[in-house]
């Protein structure tokens, strides 16, 4: 509509240069009087026609990166949830095969008798529970790798920094700090226990579910 408005008065002032010359004198009369006016007011419909495209691109890529981030997050903890885990999987299993990346490792998370904490104290202390596991499996390995909750009190992390097995350790020890700091805490009804296992995965063992399989093994044995 601006830009149809813009080019509706240049015609008009087109239209009144051109009368003007027709009635006037035509060796001294200036025939471009109105089409100046014209011309400007098509320029600033042209402008304020790509300045609206523009805020509306920047208002459609918002709004398609809240949904993006709504569809990759946790609603509950605020971790990348298991969308985001699968897409991470098929990343790394792509790296590997184009022998970008030469190993990773997996490492899987349970939280030991949260159906306790639902059962005794509520399912609200129980997801309270899971946000204090997911804070400190967040805390622990999100700048060294990839953490996620999969599901219920499940979480796993991906790490690629090597040394990969130091890289867990520091990871551990950080988690471990955040575990501690809760359950002195006086949300901490009962203690909060995170059972973890972990699995090495390289080039020649490309399908990451194998390792995510003896990282479950793992973990249910801790």
């Amino acid at each position: 509509i601006v830009v149809v408005t813009g080019f509706a008065v240049f015609l008009f002032c087109a239209l009144m240069d051109l009368s003007k010359y027709m009635v006037s004198d035509r060796a001294s009369s200036d025939t471009g009087h109105y089409m100046r006016y014209g011309s400007l007011a098509l320029l600033v419909a042209l402008f304020f026609h790509a300045f609206l495209h523009i805020l509306r691109r920047m208002h459609l890529a918002s709004e398609t990166e809240i949904v993006r981030r709504l569809a990759y997050t946790d609603a509950l903890t605020k971790m990348p949830n298991r969308t985001a885990f699968l897409e991470k999987e098929a990343e790394l299993e792509l790296a590997l095969k184009e022998e970008t990346l030469s190993r990773a490792m997996v490492c899987q998370f349970d939280i030991n008798n949260l159906k306790t904490a639902n059962d005794k104290y509520g399912h609200a202390y129980g997801d309270i529970h899971i946000c204090a596991a997911a804070d400190a499996i967040h805390a622990a390995f999100d700048k060294r790798g990839y953490c996620f909750r999969v599901g219920g009190d499940e979480f796993t992390a991906f790490i690629t920094k090597e040394p990969l097995e130091q890289t867990l350790e520091e990871c551990m020890k950080v988690m471990q700090k955040k575990i501690d700091a809760y359950n002195q805490s006086p949300e901490a009804i009962m203690p909060l226990m995170i059972a973890q296992g972990h699995a090495v995965f390289d080039q020649k063992t490309v399908v990451i579910e194998a390792a995510e399989t003896a990282a479950d093994q793992e973990m249910y044995q801790n």
